[in-house]
């Protein structure tokens, strides 16, 4: 489980769906309903479900409600609960969210424009194109989207009042491949492929409320957080989402000088390896009291790191003193280049940290000169 998938819920999915009904005089036609066009009611469940998607995108913006909660595996903890708006016509979303993840308070704001994500858990703002979004990253288009591969074993299950508002409840499965096949329009078509791609289902159990004039007001899903099958024994969220107040006014703009979220991922993760790296340094010195710049023999010490690949090594002097300086660098999958350097001994001993390769001479004066953090 992913740091930011904790954080944001990282709090933060395309999450996923819905599917709707209502029992008896379905969806009569209302005075009070947004909608100018007059509501003829469908009498098959799925074709209720099916409706609901165009019944609800006519009214052009909601207030939604959002929960999500890791389950099973053994992956950690995760709550997160939030609150936002979302346009329909226009593709544009904001959230707030707050929760907690493996015991520690997490709070992001995730705003959603066009077909970029823009995220901040902490003062500054990242972002990066949906596509690129994993299923901790709340979607409501993909929710909407999801829905119309919802398989024809449509159920009613119940009647509900949701917010106020009396509904039917339904319950179904998404059928990713079957959606696939039926997709009307590249758009679909590319939500689907992604959709079974972040996790793994084929099939996902989705429950919806819909109300008498056919518009969704909650759903309930659970998506795996396996890449490969099978996901059913995988860990899982389950998310629940509420929409209500429809037709509001939605403004939602871009933060000012968002940073690009995939180059702070790939910086985090070559940080992390680097961490990593100079951890299994410090093991080997322990022992033979000098580094060493040896790939296979670092390999034995820690193997997930592509040592003498693109983890390199260099082992140099401090004063007179051969092998009691190591500088390590590495480059992220995005171009940039970061190193971690130690001196074991003399008056300069201690860590620092490059945003460049390590220097052309690795001394002890050479790495002294290089930051004490990134």
């Amino acid at each position: 489980m992913t740091k930011r998938v904790l954080a944001i819920a990282a709090l933060s999915a395309p999450l996923v769906l819905l599917a709707a009904g209502c029992g008896g005089d379905q969806f009569p036609q209302s005075t009070t309903s947004p909608t100018s066009a007059p509501y003829h009611v469908p009498r098959d469940p799925h074709a209720v479900v099916l409706a609901s998607v165009q019944r609800t995108s006519a009214l052009k913006s909601a207030r939604l409600a959002l929960s999500m909660q890791l389950v099973g595996g053994g992956a950690g903890s995760m709550t997160v609960t939030g609150t936002g708006v979302f346009d329909f016509v226009d593709k544009a979303a904001s959230l707030s969210l707050h929760g907690e993840g493996n015991g520690q308070p997490v709070s992001a704001e995730m705003r959603l424009i066009g077909g970029t994500v823009y995220e901040r858990t902490g003062t500054a703002w990242q972002s990066l194109p949906v596509s690129d979004t994993d299923v901790g990253s709340p979607d409501p288009e993909a929710y909407l989207t999801y829905l119309k591969g919802v398989s024809s074993a449509v159920r009613v299950e119940g009647h509900d009042t949701v917010r106020g508002v009396a509904t039917t409840r339904y319950g179904a499965r998404i059928d990713l491949e079957s959606a696939l096949s039926r997709a009307m329009s590249p758009a679909e078509r590319s939500a689907f492929e992604r959709g079974s791609k972040l996790t793994g289902d084929v099939s996902i159990p989705v429950t919806v409320w819909i109300d008498g004039d056919g518009h969704l007001r909650k759903m309930q899903l659970s998506l795996s957080l396996a890449l490969t099958p099978p996901a059913s024994a995988s860990p899982r969220i389950v998310v629940v989402l509420e929409l209500y107040d429809f037709g509001i006014p939605v403004h939602v703009t871009a933060p000012v000088s968002a940073g690009d979220l995939r180059t702070a991922a790939a910086n985090e993760a070559t940080q992390s390896d680097l961490r990593d790296a100079l951890t299994a340094e410090k093991t080997y010195y322990t022992d033979q009291e000098q580094y060493s710049a040896d790939p296979a023999l670092m390999r034995s010490i820690e193997s997930s790191l592509d040592w003498g690949g693109k983890l390199t090594a260099v082992v140099g002097h401090a004063g007179s003193t051969a092998g009691q300086v190591v500088c390590l660098s590495e480059a992220t999958s995005r171009g940039a280049v970061f190193s971690i350097a130690d001196i074991a001994m003399g008056p300069s001993a201690g860590t620092y940290y490059g945003h460049a390769p390590c220097p052309p001479v690795v001394d002890d004066a050479a790495v002294a000169a290089l930051g004490r953090h990134w």
